[in-house]
């Protein structure tokens, strides 16, 4: 689009301001536009105490009150505009640059919502707004970037103080939660059964910590997916089923619809993992995120348009099955060695002792992480009698149940420490330039080459502090 173009839009729009700004006026002069109470019902924290080990008590109370209104001046105000020949016109040649994914009716018509509160609020640097309102739309209708901040409520991570920091262009906070963060007020005349329900013990799932991030993005599908790409990292740090149980984001879009919205997810909030983050995790989570982000690629977090998927996308799906089912240990036992599968056969090319292979490739690699390859060969051995009779709908003997108990103190702890070494493998493959066959040869070399079990050790060099949650 030409200079032109843009200069008519921001034109239009400074006109159908300048409409609605006697139209408002007007309004206060005849005394027409005036506020009209509403009932509220808000529930507000009474106890409430989160420490080292996360939230450990909360209780909640609720109040009725009424508060002032100015939703219906605004609305009438809108109809008045609606049939001017400004909006009409600024709305056409909006439509000129417009090329995004939705309608541009409904988000125009929240724009100039949003500008009508804005002149009735007669707030003392309202020109300033006004002016940011027009530049951030035709950014918007242009498609470039505009600021952000999404809101995470979590679970699985603990998080007793406040972390800050930046990272591939994101400012980035992980806090504890605060009475804040669960309290709520409804409407009534807008959703009277909600209202209705504040007034009961609240049913939702409370979270362990909040996450704040903010960046620029051309509309709200990317924040969405910067989001989701966030609980991969997190996920990944360290071995917990950090999950998202409301999200918001915040944005300067208008146009795409979903901005400025909480987003409920649907997950199964099976997981009993939790891992915490202390202020000597800092530098260790910043390298991490910094090192990971570009490297997690988008069909981790969001359905491809294709029917198959990488290996590294069946081994992380494994290990979030793994985290994520805590009823029948047997699966996570299960879903963690087919993980490790995904990553360290070469498929039906391969064939007979297949325990065998991938017990020596991945003690060959993850060994000397631990400090033992022979442990994590007996690990992955044991895990593999596991997984064998759960795909075959066999129970665990008595013996079989007591050795395990002997030697990881109980079954769901070789279960942990299966996943553990899954988590390691994917971030290994995420940022390793060779691919599966490549690191697959160098392993099975590295059991007879003394000079390709030196190249081992130097790829473990690189990852070592990183796969710790080290510093560096």
């Amino acid at each position: 689009m030409t200079n032109t173009t843009e200069t008519d839009v921001r034109k239009n729009l400074e006109q159908l301001i300048c409409k609605i700004r006697n139209q408002v006026q007007l309004g206060f002069d005849q005394k027409t536009i005036i506020p009209v109470p509403e009932e509220v019902t808000r529930l507000r924290v009474k106890d409430f105490e989160y420490g080292e080990d996360g939230l450990s008590k909360v209780n909640w109370t609720y109040e009725v009150s009424e508060r002032q209104s100015w939703d219906n001046a605004v609305n009438t105000i809108y109809g008045v505009i609606k049939k001017s020949q400004e909006y009409t016109a600024a709305f056409e040649t909006c439509g000129k640059l417009w090329h995004g994914r939705w309608d541009l009716s409904n988000g125009f018509r929240f724009f100039i919502l949003h500008i009508i509160e804005k002149l009735i609020s007669r707030s003392p640097d309202i020109e300033k707004q006004l002016g940011d309102l027009v530049a951030n739309c035709v950014k918007e209708l242009k498609q470039e970037q505009l600021r952000y901040k999404a809101t995470i409520h979590l679970g699985g991570l603990i998080c007793p103080k406040t972390l800050k920091f930046e990272s591939n262009d994101l400012e980035i906070e992980i806090r504890p939660v605060c009475p804040k963060d669960m309290e709520k007020e409804v409407v009534h005349a807008t959703a009277p059964m909600q209202a209705l329900s504040l007034t009961n013990a609240p049913t939702w799932r409370t979270p362990s910590a909040v996450l704040h991030f903010g960046g620029l993005a051309p509309d709200t599908n990317h924040a969405l997916l910067n989001m989701w790409k966030a609980k991969c990292v997190l996920r990944l740090f360290r071995l917990g089923s950090v999950e998202f149980i409301r999200s918001s984001i915040d944005g300067e879009w208008f146009m795409d619809l979903g901005t400025n919205a909480t987003h409920f997810t649907l997950e199964h909030f099976g997981g009993t993992n939790k891992y915490r983050l202390g202020e000597d995790d800092l530098d260790g989570l910043k390298r991490f995120w910094a090192a990971l982000w570009d490297s997690i690629p988008e069909e981790f977090y969001w359905k491809p348009e294709k029917e198959t998927y990488s290996y590294q996308t069946v081994a992380y799906h494994r290990y979030n099955d793994g985290l994520d089912h805590d009823s029948v240990v047997e699966r996570r036992i299960a879903s963690a060695v087919m993980g490790l599968e995904s990553l360290f056969l070469r498929g039906s090319g391969e064939q007979g002792e297949l325990s065998y292979r991938l017990q020596m490739r991945v003690g060959k690699l993850l060994g000397p992480l631990s400090g033992n390859p022979t442990t994590v060969r007996q690990t992955l051995q044991d895990a593999y009698k596991v997984r064998s009779k759960f795909v075959h709908g066999d129970q665990l003997s008595s013996s079989l149940k007591g050795k395990l108990c002997t030697e990881y103190g109980d079954i769901p702890k070789l279960a942990t420490k299966v996943l553990d070494y899954l988590r390691e493998a994917v971030i290994i493959s995420l940022l390793s330039k060779k691919r599966k066959k490549e690191l697959i040869s160098l392993l099975d070399d590295a059991l007879i080459d003394d000079r390709q079990r030196d190249a081992v050790q130097e790829e473990l060099r690189v990852y070592r502090a990183l796969l710790k949650g080290e510093s560096g």
